[in-house]
């Protein structure tokens, strides 16, 4: 791994992330980029009640006071980065568009789970970027648990050793492969039976029955601290699209978990 992008909303900075891709980038010798995304257009701030303040609060000084933050943040960042002895670089004033077209070149995208976000959505980046996304949440300071979400698909597999590829200093720890409603075609899949025992030795197997969305969630939920879940992410299709929108947002919306996903 050479390279890992963290994303911020400039005046909001979840520190977490940054602790996570330092954690990441140490053990991978990669470069941490900081992209502090342009989200918002500033507008008059509560025009109808100006009349009734006492203090003069302009569009001009909005983003003045953005601008100190921001400059904060990135300091903070980059002092971060120097005493983690990890190489940094900083980008801010970024556009979605920008970002996904860095992303081409990283090898990681790494944003917080709950991004305070007001242009944009995670659901943006997660379609879009044409590298693997780690939403990280502020339960997972570090990763103790992985849990693979499998239904055969070529997406899940891809996901799952992609991951593989990126991550195999965790190969060690416990993980979990979750099917939930396993077709018959399982019982001779070459993917379940030779390659994830051979490449993860902690490998438990756990099948769910039932409503998809229901059963997993009341899953993660068991232990949801420091679990990081791996699933395939949007495919190029509509159907794919909108089935991986919806099971990506119910992670991330009512459960506490980290998420990895990855498309082709």
């Amino acid at each position: 791994m050479k390279k890992i992008i963290v994303v911020f909303n400039g005046i909001n900075a979840p520190w977490h992330i940054l602790r996570f891709a330092t954690n990441i980038a140490k053990t991978s010798d990669a470069v941490v980029h900081g992209i502090f995304l342009m989200d918002r257009e500033i507008k008059d701030p509560y025009p109808n009640d100006l009349a009734l303040t006492e203090t003069d609060v302009t569009r001009g000084t909005v983003i003045e006071e953005d601008a100190i933050l921001e400059s904060h943040n990135i300091s903070m960042f980059e002092n971060t980065c120097k005493i983690s002895g990890v190489d940094c670089q900083v980008e801010k004033n970024v556009l979605l568009e920008e970002l996904i077209e860095q992303s081409r070149q990283a090898d990681l995208i790494i944003a917080d789970t709950t991004p305070d976000f007001q242009e944009y959505s995670l659901n943006d980046i997660l379609k879009d970027s044409h590298c693997p996304v780690c939403l990280v949440s502020i339960n997972t300071p570090v990763v103790e648990k992985i849990l693979f979400l499998y239904n055969g698909s070529a997406s899940s597999k891809f996901a799952i050793e992609k991951f593989n590829d990126l991550f195999t200093n965790w190969a060690h720890l416990p993980a979990t492969l979750l099917t939930i409603n396993p077709s018959e075609k399982f019982e001779n899949d070459e993917f379940l039976n030779n390659w994830l025992p051979k490449h993860f030795k902690q490998l438990d197997n756990v099948q769910l029955h039932g409503n998809e969305k229901k059963e997993l969630v009341n899953f993660l939920n068991k232990d949801a601290n420091n679990v990081l879940v791996v699933m395939g992410a949007f495919g190029r299709n509509i159907i794919s699209r909108f089935f991986h929108h919806s099971l990506s947002n119910i992670i991330l919306n009512e459960t506490k978990v980290s998420l990895f996903t990855t498309h082709k």
